[in-house]
């Protein structure tokens, strides 16, 4: 095998080079060697021993200089339309080509067979008319292989359509993730402002009222006691909603009512846009495209968010014609009183609180008893 620096090997050089060392090389242009040592010790007389180590082996590979029986195959395979074409293809081309190969020998290698070294031949020799009905075959042969050409052209555009249709149905599996990530991005982006407003109502809710004051036992006048966030819903359920459940006191007010009826049309103005407000979030999470188990996942973070005292207002609230109708399926449905407070004092209503579906409860044995008694 021989290495010679061409104008072609410069150009690989070139490209993969230092500018400094294609110079020096450029000097040994045309030189030819039958041993890649007598090429690399001229190489590294040219150039520092660091660069030599580097470069040696690309050096090689640009100067090699293909064999007379390489030389077919190796410009075949260097062709870029032919690097682009997958293998089942490239048999293909082989095939072709070998197609070619014989058509073109076969009257070199027919000729002798039906003209005879010594014949005279002439335009009206016998001869020329067999010779030329020889090639009936080798039509039948292209005829054939016509068709097969027709057959696995029709085969490779199938092949390429069903690549394309996967291609497409690809492209929509990916746009229904996106779509999909993007609808819960957007669901989560508003959930949770929801879910931080109504932190917002409840830190705003307040209750004042004046109580007397005294001083040394002797009452000195009124004060204004506030009960606000939290300590509203504490003082609400106890001092009055158990007030009104019982009839301690307030029975002339709103006399058609039922108790609860009677306490939520006293304070309706600090409870109507807590619970109509709660009341959207839920349903927001009830009306979006997921999965039940996802929702579940969603309110028990809003679920996350109530006090005692709002469980035992909600309890109350959805057992009422406020929130019968549509209210209570939700809680219902999402267990949303499953960490109501274990409370003896409940236990007087319970007649009341078997009116909920027992899942409301989840796994509460405190309340899940009730229906066993």
């Amino acid at each position: 095998m021989k290495f010679i620096i061409s104008q072609n090997a410069l150009q690989k050089i070139k490209d993969n080079f230092p500018a400094d060392i294609v110079l020096e090389l450029r000097s040994l242009e045309g030189n030819t060697y039958d041993h890649p040592d007598d090429l690399l010790l001229e190489f590294q007389k040219k150039i520092p021993s660091e660069d030599y180590n580097r470069y040696h082996i690309k050096l090689l590979e640009a100067c090699k200089e293909p064999s007379n029986k390489d030389w077919f195959c190796l410009n075949i395979r260097n062709f870029k339309w032919y690097r682009n074409i997958d293998r089942i293809n490239r048999s293909i081309v082989w095939i072709f080509i070998a197609i070619l190969f014989v058509a073109g020998i076969y009257p070199y290698w027919i000729l002798p067979i039906w003209i005879p070294e010594n014949s005279p031949g002439g335009p009206g020799s016998t001869s020329f008319g067999t010779f030329g009905d020889s090639f009936g075959a080798l039509n039948t042969l292209f005829s054939g292989l016509a068709f097969a050409g027709l057959i696995w052209t029709i085969v490779l555009q199938r092949k390429e359509l069903q690549e394309t249709r996967n291609e497409i149905k690809g492209q929509r599996e990916q746009l229904a993730n996106q779509y999909q990530v993007m609808k819960k991005d957007n669901f989560e982006n508003t959930f949770f402002h929801l879910l931080s407003f109504h932190r917002e109502i409840v830190d705003s809710m307040k209750f004042e009222e004046n109580i007397d004051a005294y001083e040394g036992g002797i009452r000195s006048g009124t004060r204004t006691v506030v009960h606000n966030g939290g300590a509203f819903f504490d003082y609400m359920v106890t001092s009055k909603l158990y007030g009104f459940l019982e009839n301690r006191y307030h029975a002339g007010i709103y006399p058609n009512l039922k108790p609860y009826e009677r306490f939520y049309k006293t304070f309706d103005k600090y409870f109507s846009h807590y619970h109509k407000h709660l009341y959207q979030i839920m349903l927001f999470v009830e009306k979006v495209d997921f999965a039940d188990s996802e929702k579940i996942h969603y309110l028990r973070l809003l679920r996350a968010q109530f006090s005692s005292n709002e469980l035992l207002l909600l309890l109350f609230h959805c057992l009422s014609s406020y929130g019968r109708e549509k209210f209570k399926p939700l809680l219902e449905k999402y267990q949303m009183l499953e960490h109501l407070p274990v409370d003896d004092h409940l236990k007087r209503y319970k007649e009341k609180i078997k009116k909920y579906d027992k899942s409301v409860f989840g796994d509460n044995k405190f309340y899940l008893e009730f229906y066993n008694s």
